[in-house]
């Protein structure tokens, strides 16, 4: 049995004050995640599935309790490149070399689709940019002000509604090009958790 279900996360914890705080966080959610559940590790399918899953040239694998070569280097629930596979074992890479790694240590094995992850980075990060650069554009529409200083602020609701659909899609557009390359470098991920006994 197979579910799977998509949620976006946020991949970058960085702490940067004001708007570039904003900006990071939306582009940690330019990549998602989608989640698939697989069998037992020792099951036939779920062997099956690892090994198609293991071909693909960007699959990493996160284990249960990693030996000490096989240690992550940013954290330990990071996933480490797969090398090769054979049934019942992955062959992961770390700064020791590689290492055999049984499937009954292996969490999950994830795989990464670049294009995907640009589309949706494009999409997130073009509608968050869109909305607010509407709200700004709606909000500070210049106001024509005479020499005696006195600034007519009866602009017509029209008006503000059309620079802010001006200014939105500018920033939305700019944002939408920030988020496919974030989405492209980060690639949308395909996790496939394998069942616990």
């Amino acid at each position: 049995m197979r579910c799977t279900t998509s949620r976006c996360r946020v991949r970058l914890s960085c702490r940067i004050p004001g708007l570039l705080t904003l900006a990071v966080t939306v582009a940690g959610l330019a990549a998602c995640t989608t989640t698939a559940r697989l069998g037992l590790a020792g099951d036939p399918g779920t062997v099956r599935a690892i090994d198609e899953l293991a071909e693909q040239p960007d699959a990493y694998a996160r284990v249960a309790e990693p030996p000490p070569l096989v240690e992550p280097i940013y954290s330990v629930h990071a996933p480490s490149p797969i090398l090769g596979h054979e049934p019942g074992w992955l062959t992961l890479s770390k700064a020791g070399g590689p290492v055999r790694v049984p499937l009954s240590q292996v969490v999950s094995v994830s795989t990464y689709d670049h294009a995907r992850g640009a589309l949706d980075g494009a999409a997130v990060l073009g509608a968050v940019g869109f909305v607010l650069g509407f709200a700004g554009g709606a909000l500070m529409i210049p106001q024509e002000c005479n020499a005696d200083g006195f600034c007519d602020t009866s602009i017509p609701v029209t008006t503000r509604l059309q620079w802010g659909a001006v200014v939105g899609a500018v920033v939305g557009a700019v944002a939408a090009g920030l988020g496919a390359t974030v989405g492209a470098i980060q690639g949308h991920e395909t996790r496939n958790e394998i069942a616990s006994p």
